[in-house]
């Protein structure tokens, strides 16, 4: 990530100390049930986010990602509830990844790695990361 470890281990313990994770010993991290909640609510609004550059501001999808994530930490609860509502409730995010709660969506999807060539299929989804190539 560009950071030296001592700068790792120093927010470790920041994290730690304010209870977001616990047992960051052995390599081992865990956010507690706050901080898990805390993670789907800004995944959540960052999805809401990509679709309403989507729907609202015509951005190509590829062109979401890197937006909703400068914008995604300045929504209240209250606009996210009404970003959702105004969306029409939507379970996956324009690259079809799942809404946090929505994960049983996609249990029975099969990877492009697991068709045998030739085959038809329906992509449903492209991570944003495989967007640039």
């Amino acid at each position: 990530m560009g950071v030296a470890p001592a700068t790792v281990t120093m927010t470790l313990r920041r994290m730690q100390r304010d209870e977001w994770i616990s047992g960051h010993r052995r390599r081992e991290i865990h956010l507690t049930e706050l901080e898990r909640e805390a993670a789907r609510s800004v995944t959540r609004r960052h999805m809401l986010t990509e679709w309403l550059l989507v729907k609202i501001f015509k951005f190509p999808i590829f062109e979401t990602h890197d937006e909703a994530h400068r914008i995604e930490h300045a929504i209240s609860p209250k606009l996210e509830e009404r970003m959702y509502e105004i969306l029409g409730k939507p379970e996956l995010c324009p690259h079809g990844n799942p809404l946090p709660g929505n994960e049983s969506l996609t249990k029975d999807w099969v990877s492009l790695v697991d068709i045998p060539v030739g085959a038809e299929v329906i992509i449903r989804r492209v991570h944003e990361f495989a967007e640039d190539n």
